[in-house]
């Protein structure tokens, strides 16, 4: 997938714009219209740069992550903390320069105790945050951190003093940048979900450089060319705007949220950590314990009266958008019509080029519909519910683009004839295809994935009737409920399928209702021979699958059937 190199440029250009009126402002005037002109041109190009990302397949900027407050907030805050530090470090390299007169070699000696106690620090700082949240160590450590600027603003003067002067303010800084820095940059990765971690990494390094940028210009604005007994109150204005900055990163820290609820509970953690939960050793009376897991995280269908039952054709197309305006009988006898097809993971259901002569429902899986140029990109993903073909049925050009299953998926066939005497009988049926063709247009300035955009469905799937699976799924339900909603399925919400009749029907809505209502939804699948309709269910529906083993050689006939 190609990135947004046009939105790159333009957000390369507002950052240089910002820093261009900080750098010129005091030779320009900071009331003068190109000071203005050029923070308005920034403004508009960063604007540009937000709408692009609004469609584009590969943005520069992933704008459903600033939906998570906690991640918002940690950029935030690593973009005042990184002008903060690249501001005061080179106020600290042109003090020692140009007011102590020490050598470029002094000069790096005389920096270096800092980033050797913030190495030191960094390390348990980072296994305290792990046990007490981020906002425990980030708010003192930034206070500490400003304090130690204000330290060279009241101790450091202009008779070169190491020892005394020079030295304890470097550890101070140190024990600031070994508390907040990489605990600043861990509470934003952590705050996004796990298949979006190198998205967030990279945006929170992009937020420090441009705070980088903005901290080195406003500096060099504030310190100007100061003659000799200017000099002192120069850099002490230096290392006063780099305080100020860090007591606005403690006071923005303090909305981080408490340990498991970053963002209000946004963010959900790695399964490695949560495995790392489930498997560590236990005592009887933590055993114990996992029998009061809330019943609604552990099944769905326990907090509803609407009785469980086998879900037909026609119920599975009233919840497909472009049919879901259509009377009963109308979805009935189009229901009556359709027929029913099972695509094999990796397997083509057209290429482009294909003569399109019917359309398609996924109910089950997921698709992949992909480009046919030299980088065969995908350019969406679809999932339960979505409908591919429409356009082509009904202008009768052939395929524009090639569908393969990402895994084994069931789909609704509607063919030509059925489908066209719907819309000649149904004005409900025309406008809904209407709308449906409107969001079509509406996507091809960018695709859109329309399916579940990380693995929040995960199938637990034991090899041996010795496993506990049950107790397996409580203990993970427990440690991933800290963190948003959780459904644990085994199957026993409604009855089994009866002998040839399809899993989908029976266990479908339930998992419908649990994805709706979850962040993360458990499947836990059953040992035995093959052919278990929950478990082949199981296995079909999610987005990972965790294999429990006693230890051993397991038998593989379930990873077989996948």
């Amino acid at each position: 997938m190609i990135p947004d190199l046009a939105g790159s440029v333009l957000f390369a250009g507002a950052t240089a714009l910002l820093v261009l009126g900080v750098v010129q402002g005091p030779e320009w005037g900071w009331t003068s219209a190109r000071v203005f002109g050029a923070w308005a041109l920034a403004a508009l190009l960063g604007t540009l740069v937000v709408r692009r990302s609004t469609w584009h397949r590969s943005p520069v900027i992933d704008l459903t992550l600033l939906r998570i407050r906690a991640f918002t907030v940690a950029n935030a805050m690593t973009i005042v903390g990184g002008a903060a530090f690249f501001g005061y470090t080179l106020c600290n390299v042109l003090f020692l320069t140009s007011v102590w007169r020490y050598s470029i070699l002094d000069t790096g000696l005389a920096l270096t105790p800092g980033p050797i106690v913030a190495v030191a620090i960094a390390g348990p700082s980072s296994r305290i945050v792990e046990r007490v949240g981020p906002r425990a160590m980030l708010v003192p450590g930034a206070l500490i951190w400003g304090g130690a600027v204000m330290w060279m603003v009241t101790q450091v003067g202009l008779t070169p003093d190491f020892v005394s002067q020079w030295l304890p303010g470097m550890v101070l800084l140190g024990i600031g940048a070994g508390m907040c820095l990489p605990n600043l940059t861990g509470a934003a990765v952590a705050a996004a979900p796990g298949d979006s971690f190198a998205t967030a990494s990279a945006l929170n390094s992009v937020a420090r450089q441009v705070g980088a940028a903005i901290g080195v210009a406003t500096v060099v604005a504030i310190i100007g060319t100061p003659a000799p007994a200017e000099a002192a109150a120069a850099f002490d204005n230096g290392w006063r705007f780099s305080a100020i900055c860090f007591l606005i990163v403690a006071i923005g820290c303090l909305f981080l949220g408490r340990r498991g609820a970053l963002g209000g509970g946004a963010e959900t953690p790695s399964l490695s950590h949560a495995a790392r939960e489930v498997l560590r050793d236990t005592g009887p009376a933590e055993r114990e314990a996992l029998a009061p897991v809330a019943p609604h995280r552990q099944h769905v269908g326990a907090s509803t009266d609407e009785p469980a039952r086998p879900e037909t054709a026609a119920d599975f197309l009233a919840q497909v958008p472009m049919f879901a305006d259509l009377g009963g009988t109308l979805r009935r006898r189009l229901a009556e019509d359709a027929r029913s097809v099972r695509l094999s993971a990796g397997a083509w259901l057209f290429r482009e080029g294909d003569a399109a002569d019917c359309l398609y429902v996924v109910r089950a899986g997921r698709l992949e519909v992909l480009s046919e140029g030299a980088d065969g990109a995908v350019l969406r993903v679809l999932g339960r519910g979505a409908a591919l073909g429409e356009l082509a049925l009904l202008t009768g050009e052939a395929r524009s683009a090639s569908v393969r299953a990402a895994r084994d998926s069931d789909l609704i066939v509607i063919d030509r004839e059925p489908f066209e005497r719907l819309l000649d009988e149904s004005p409900e049926a025309s406008r809904a295809l209407s709308r449906s063709l409107a969001e079509l247009l509406r996507q091809s300035r960018g695709a859109v994935e329309t399916a579940r955009p990380r693995a929040g469905t995960v199938a637990l799937l034991p090899f041996s009737d010795r496993i506990p699976a049950g107790e397996v799924a409580a203990r993970l339900v427990q440690a991933l409920s800290r963190y948003g909603p959780v459904a644990a399925l085994d199957g026993s919400e409604v009855p089994a399928p009866s002998a040839g009749a399809s899993s989908l029907s029976a266990f479908g809505p339930v998992l419908d209702r649990a994805e709706t209502a979850s962040d993360t939804v458990l499947l836990v699948g059953r040992a035995g021979p093959a052919g278990d309709a929950w478990t082949e269910f199981c296995i079909q529906q999610a987005d990972r699958v965790l294999v429990l083993s006693a230890g051993g050689d397991p038998a593989t006939a379930a990873l077989d059937r996948q």
